[in-house]
């Protein structure tokens, strides 16, 4: 890999890490949080570890998708490597002013700046993992869908967080299940409509929300089963999701089953009442969730 020179006589060099031009994706952490602390060290900028974090993310996502669509100048159009990284290079002000100008951490939850951040890691290590088989269509898709959930509200997000795997009690987003949902949204074949959390629509514009749920066998879809039904009766959050999101597509499943339950309303005025009327008067509700392969969610969706 050599440095590339533009007509104007200005050159792109390639940064050196030791003896070698590049450096693999795990090392690109431990080396731009090394970077930006002592950038901010200079600065006499206080910083946390927290800070320091929050800042890789949002510095981590302003260069991934800068790569990823170098990647594609370079493998669908015919650039070379350095041609394509001389004309859309970012500007050390740019960096400097989104960590400094921006003050992101005041504005932005910190959860949601990692959840991003680990979406665009994983994105940019598909597309350098798939490249030569990842076609234009598959990569604008994959692409708008990742900058639909670049700019997505801090409520949306929050509500992914829980729907990502439903099936797993939420405490952290788990980088495993990023990774299958990255994956999950390359082989759907439907185009998916970006508009709060990216879903897909069949002809009764019910809801289809691709989802990180794994399932190797029987066993596994039956403790499926019961996770969910755990979940929702002490999440309720997750439960008034899951009324509006009753179609999940999983990462990897064989045959789709259902997950039912009946919810029935508490009296919020008076939860301890004995009298027999007051619970003949409760709402119980049907709450069916369908979980799919993404044949049979295609195949629904197209019908």
């Amino acid at each position: 890999m050599s440095d590339f020179t533009a007509p104007s006589g200005e050159t792109v060099k390639f940064y050196s890490y030791g003896q070698i031009k590049y450096c693999s994706l795990d090392e690109i952490e431990n080396i731009t949080k090394q970077a930006i602390k002592e950038t901010l060290d200079r600065l006499k900028t206080l910083q946390s570890e927290h800070t320091l974090n929050l800042n890789y993310c949002l510095v981590s996502e302003q260069i991934s998708s800068k790569a990823i669509y170098i990647h594609a100048q370079n493998q669908l159009h015919g650039y070379t490597e350095n041609e394509a990284a001389y004309h859309n290079r970012i500007s050390a002000r740019q960096i400097l002013e989104s960590l400094l100008d921006n003050q992101p951490h005041l504005d932005v939850e910190y959860f949601a700046a990692e959840l991003r951040n680990e979406f665009f890691k994983n994105l940019e290590a598909r597309v350098e993992d798939e490249v030569v088989g990842l076609t234009e269509q598959n990569y604008l898709r994959i692409t708008e869908m990742f900058r639909h959930l670049y700019i997505l509200p801090k409520i949306d997000v929050e509500k992914l967080c829980q729907l990502l795997n439903p099936s797993e009690r939420f405490s952290k987003i788990q980088k495993i299940d990023i990774f299958r949902y990255t994956k999950l949204i390359g082989k759907i074949c439907v185009e998916p409509i970006l508009k709060g959390i990216p879903h897909y629509l069949n002809k009764h514009n019910s809801f289809y929300l691709p989802t990180a749920i794994t399932l190797l066998d029987e066993h596994e879809v039956s403790q499926c089963a019961g996770q969910i039904n755990e979940a929702i009766t002490t999440n309720e959050n997750l439960l008034t999701l899951l009324f509006e999101y009753n179609n999940l597509i999983a990462a990897h499943l064989d045959s789709q089953f259902q997950v039912e339950s009946k919810i029935t309303d508490c009296d919020d005025e008076n939860p301890h009442s004995t009298n027999v009327g007051d619970y003949d008067a409760r709402l119980t509700k049907q709450l069916r969730i369908n979980i799919l392969p993404v044949k049979d969610a295609e195949a629904e969706i197209n019908a």
